[in-house]
């Protein structure tokens, strides 16, 4: 299972840099609006990226159809609901400790998911990979168009004027991620935590992410990594979960997932038609796409935190 997984991965990582080039030419030829590039991305990641956490319903009744039988599906969709609900309306509130928040948590579990299934469980200090890995989503855009990046940041805390990081601190930063991951991988690597093929897949995978924050926008690349790399690689696993044929696990998956991403786009437009009232279409597109992506990625990170640790008891 484990190459079989490197095959699908490699893959995954060709079509991402086809990706990044195709954005690349289509931002060099193409000179649309802004508007249409934002409702383009909102639409991939509405759709492809939220679809890879399509599948919670079915963790959620692992975990509460032997306790709570038929009443399973409305305590886990209402428990569902309520959280990314609440995220919502203190995001509002406290704007500034969410993002925080939403930032830390996202980079680990970026990191964590991304290169798991690359480094030895018992490696003490893979949990500093996974959290520098998945800083590198927050840092880079920073890096290569801090102007745009700190628009983006300003419009989803309600503000015109703060400054999250210094330039000189933006380029320290990443310097020190890198260098600080390249150490604990080739410590990893000497102690037998990591293979040279995990070490290969992580190195790909990093020149890659720098290569789309480089070659395109803040939005797009951003897009580019949740949908085609993030998303792409828990699809690819799901599908093999559902059946070791790839081609029939991945029809499954998408049956199965089709409910809950239809779903979770359609409270989406309605949201944004709401919102485009009151202020532009970009900015209200924007708060969909992070704050809606924070308002469904607490109970999903809480879903799946709570599956592997009653997974690891059993074990």
């Amino acid at each position: 299972m484990t190459n079989s997984i490197n095959k699908y991965f490699y893959k995954i990582n060709f079509f991402f840099l086809f990706a990044t080039l195709l954005s690349k030419f289509y931002l060099n030829f193409f000179k649309l609006e802004q508007t249409y590039e934002n409702i383009i991305c909102f639409a991939i990641i509405a759709t492809i990226g939220v679809s890879h956490g399509a599948l919670d319903n079915i963790k959620g009744e692992k975990l509460l159809s032997r306790k709570f039988n038929t009443l399973w599906k409305p305590i886990f969709y209402l428990g569902y609901l309520f959280v990314s609900i609440f995220v919502g309306i203190l995001w509002f509130l406290e704007p500034i400790l969410c993002l925080t928040i939403f930032l830390l948590i996202s980079s680990m579990h970026f990191g964590k998911e991304d290169f798991e299934l690359y480094i030895n469980s018992n490696y003490k200090l893979k949990h500093i990979i996974f959290f520098l890995r998945g800083s590198l989503i927050i840092i880079l855009p920073l890096f290569f168009h801090y102007e745009e990046a700190n628009v983006i940041f300003n419009n989803l805390l309600f503000s015109t004027n703060v400054i999250l990081l210094k330039t000189y601190t933006v380029s320290s930063l990443l310097i020190a991620n890198l260098m600080i991951q390249i150490f604990l991988l080739i410590y990893g690597l000497l102690r037998n935590y990591i293979s040279k093929t995990k070490v290969l897949l992580i190195f790909i995978e990093t020149v890659l992410l720098i290569f789309a924050f480089f070659l395109t926008n803040t939005v797009i690349g951003f897009t580019l990594y949740f949908c085609l790399m993030h998303s792409m690689k828990n699809i690819i696993l799901s599908s093999l979960d559902l059946n070791f044929n790839i081609k029939k696990g991945f029809l499954k998956f998408l049956k199965l997932s089709a409910p809950l991403t239809i779903c979770t786009l359609i409270i989406s437009l309605v949201a944004l038609y709401f919102m485009i009232n009151n202020q532009s279409i970009n900015e209200s597109l924007m708060k969909i796409i992070f704050i809606g992506l924070a308002s469904l990625a607490l109970p999903h990170i809480m879903l799946n935190s709570i599956f592997e640790k009653i997974n690891e008891k059993k074990y």
